[in-house]
């Protein structure tokens, strides 16, 4: 999971120039059809802290994040993407090749996570909020994380309802062997 932000105008060695001259010499910037992207730095030694340099102030930055996981025999394992809501979201890319993320999702705001492990002896699920929450007198970014509910699955609280269909999909997920596809997207 990484932060970043769209820019929709200027070209990748110009950004650069400037973040690099901000002292921001670790950052990825890349082309894309519509404008550029800033991979924003990470604040070293601060899981979930990033640096917001100048020249991407006042952008929202978004969480870029996959839909990953699939079983191999009695064990499993799967990570899904929903909306607060519990909605599948739509994402930026899909997989098509075995080695291929299964699904990109950039979302501003925030996302649910739905982290699901299976072994012979059971199932643990977390269904844990991620929200951005910027300073701007720091110029820093920040990703904070709420746990919702860890435990069995068995035991899912009724209160928590609305995420029973992602949880259901990282069930498939995580029995899903050797998976390579998106079990939880939104259709165009």
């Amino acid at each position: 999971m990484k932060l970043i932000v769209k820019l929709a105008q200027g070209n990748r060695e110009a950004i650069l120039a400037q973040l690099w001259d901000q002292g921001a010499e670790d950052v990825e910037v890349h082309e894309t059809r519509t404008g550029v992207v800033v991979d924003l730095p990470q604040v070293e030694g601060q899981d979930g802290v990033f640096q917001m340099p100048s020249c991407v102030n006042g952008q929202p930055p978004l969480i870029q994040i996959a839909e990953e996981g699939g079983g191999l025999g009695e064990i499993g394992q799967a990570t899904i993407i929903c909306g607060f809501s519990g909605k599948a979201l739509r994402p930026f890319f899909v997989g098509r090749e075995q080695d291929d993320p299964h699904a990109l999702f950039s979302v501003p705001g925030g996302i649910v996570v739905i982290e699901l492990r299976l072994s012979s002896t059971g199932s643990r699920v977390r269904v844990q909020s991620r929200e951005v929450v910027k300073d701007e007198a720091e110029r820093l970014a920040r990703i904070v994380a709420k746990t919702l509910y860890q435990g069995s699955l068995e035991a899912f609280p009724e209160s928590l309802i609305r995420y029973r269909p992602a949880v259901d999909a990282a069930l498939a997920k995580a029995q899903c062997q050797r998976c390579s596809h998106a079990h939880f997207i939104a259709e165009s």
